[in-house]
């Protein structure tokens, strides 16, 4: 059940938007259905988490140490909201969309997953990505009316904000997505999953090589700045740690050098920003300063007016409230605070559970890094590895820039291919005993 269960979800998760917006379904029927994958997430957890307990059984240390770690974050947003005299249950909603899948380390370390089931799910994750970014290329070249076609309905969402028209008149490309920042990310993903496993997910270097390119690509039409920032620094990364790096990384940039003078370039389309480069244009620091370094002046600002150890609690529309009534607020972003109150993550962890949580988020990272530096390691062991210690990285990163734990269509993979990871170990350990 829960091998089908995982599959499924691998499959849904991409082409969610999509599928919810052909159904036809109401706003309440959009919201429920959006609940799914979450609750099986969850369900699955507490089925294994039930066993484990009626057995008398433990998780490995290392598992036991992460699930202290939710537990005490858990117990701080119930004390949080508690204590700021907000609403528990928007605080645990909340708090659910970081740590949600999370959970699939234990889901899948403890499932009957053998080694051709976690070859087949790393192929599929794959293959996902190949499709989207397809999908994303064809919306490209074909214009306004593939993307609107492949675009999410009306009830869509990112961080608060609902999908509207805009976002199909700004050029980006987001696939089957709600938002391009989120379909950025999942084809960095994607492109670091190839990059790790190499000849494991393709055997031929031309046509490896071609889908390097290809989700770079992807990545670039996006127009998501962190992405495609980390996007090319795991190029860099990889390709250097290789022989004839340097050549490869030259060749690569070459080719897609041409592709975009002879093709992108060349192609019409309704759109104003048919010239990508203009997310690195002059005007950067002004940009940022009705977003994410706004963010920044409001938290220096309003320093003080933060319980320092609990935050504010992690129901944001108390949150937001409270900013409205009594922080001293940016001009810069007087009007449009909730739209980027987590997008400068760290901070607005800080903002709902203060440096407490913040502390709690890193060792729970750590201890995810912790496991890839045990000894006992082999070749494929090491593919997971170099993917899961560059992921961290992203998401240290990503994490000033959006709420890329938040982000389903990347946070859901990223930690299904952690527990991949755990469960290939765990077969190992049981083959050599």
């Amino acid at each position: 059940m829960i091998k089908n269960i995982l599959f499924f979800l691998v499959i849904y998760l991409p082409f969610e938007e999509f599928v919810l917006k052909h159904l036809g379904i109401s706003e309440l029927g959009y919201s429920m259905l959006k609940q799914i994958p979450d609750l099986l997430v969850i369900f699955l957890f507490f089925v294994i988490f039930a066993s484990r307990v009626l057995a008398n059984s433990k998780f490995t240390p290392s598992h036991d140490k992460v699930l202290y770690v939710l537990f005490f974050l858990l117990c701080l947003t119930t004390v949080s909201a508690l204590y700021n005299n907000a609403s528990i249950f928007n605080s645990l909603l909340n708090f659910k969309a970081s740590i949600r899948y999370m959970l699939l380390m234990f889901i899948v370390y403890e499932s009957s997953f053998a080694l051709s089931d976690i070859r087949k799910m790393l192929n599929l994750i794959f293959f996902m990505g190949i499709i989207q970014g397809f999908i994303g290329i064809l919306s490209y070249f074909l214009g306004d009316s593939a993307i609107h076609f492949f675009s999410p309905g009306s009830y869509s969402d990112y961080g608060g904000v609902k999908y509207s028209s805009f976002n199909e008149a700004k050029g980006s490309i987001f696939g089957t997505m709600n938002f391009p920042v989120v379909f950025g990310y999942f084809m960095l993903l994607v492109l670091t999953l190839l990059l790790s496993f190499k000849s494991f997910l393709l055997k031929n270097a031309f046509i490896f090589y071609f889908f390097v390119l290809f989700f770079l690509v992807n990545v670039i039409l996006s127009e998501s700045r962190a992405a495609i920032i980390l996007a090319i620094l795991s190029f860099i990364f990889f390709t250097f740690k290789s022989r004839y790096g340097f050549i490869k990384i030259t060749l690569i940039a070459l080719l897609g050098s041409l592709f975009f003078i002879f093709f992108v370039e060349g192609v019409e389309i309704s759109s104003d920003y048919k010239d990508f480069s203009y997310i690195f244009n002059g005007n950067l620091i002004e940009i940022l300063e009705h977003q994410r370094l706004g963010m920044v002046y409001l938290l220096l600002d309003n320093f003080s007016k933060i319980n320092m150890l609990l935050g504010l609690s992690f129901d944001k529309e108390f949150v937001v409230d409270t900013i409205i009534a009594n922080f001293v607020i940016p001009l810069t972003l007087k009007d449009h605070v909730i739209y980027f109150i987590e997008d400068v993550y760290w901070l607005s962890l800080y903002l709902y559970s203060g440096i407490t949580g913040i502390v709690l988020y890193f060792i729970l990272l750590y201890s995810v890094y912790r496991e890839t530096i045990i000894k006992h390691k082999d070749l494929i062991s090491n593919k997971f590895i170099l993917f899961i210690k560059f992921n961290l990285f992203v998401i240290l990163v990503a994490s000033f820039l959006n709420q890329i734990l938040e982000f389903r269509q990347y946070s859901f993979y990223f930690w299904l291919i952690v527990g991949l990871y755990f469960r290939y170990m765990r077969i190992q350990t049981m083959l050599k005993k």
